[in-house]
């Protein structure tokens, strides 16, 4: 099995910062301009990635900075479905 590599010079930067709750990497990515909305393959937004590992402070500066909180991913969750399940 191949792993996969990461585009850490792109901006699904944001995605893995949000997914990893590194809030550094979430504002550097922000200011550079990436869209808070961006989406994966998947359509799930560094919200939903945010919101599924419980970072709290990640969530909230994505929301002050517009994520949109109603955003659906491919299976048809949202943010608040990401935010109640439990693993």
């Amino acid at each position: 099995m191949q792993s996969q590599k990461i585009d850490m010079e792109g901006p699904f930067r944001l995605l893995y910062f949000s997914s990893n709750g590194d809030m550094d990497g979430v504002m550097q990515e922000i200011e550079k301009g990436v869209s808070p909305n961006l989406a994966d393959n998947d359509k799930r937004t560094a919200l939903h990635l945010a919101s599924c590992e419980g970072y709290t402070e990640v969530v909230n500066v994505l929301l002050e900075k517009g994520a949109d909180v109603n955003s659906i991913d491919c299976w048809g969750h949202t943010i608040s479905s990401y935010g109640r399940a439990t693993y």
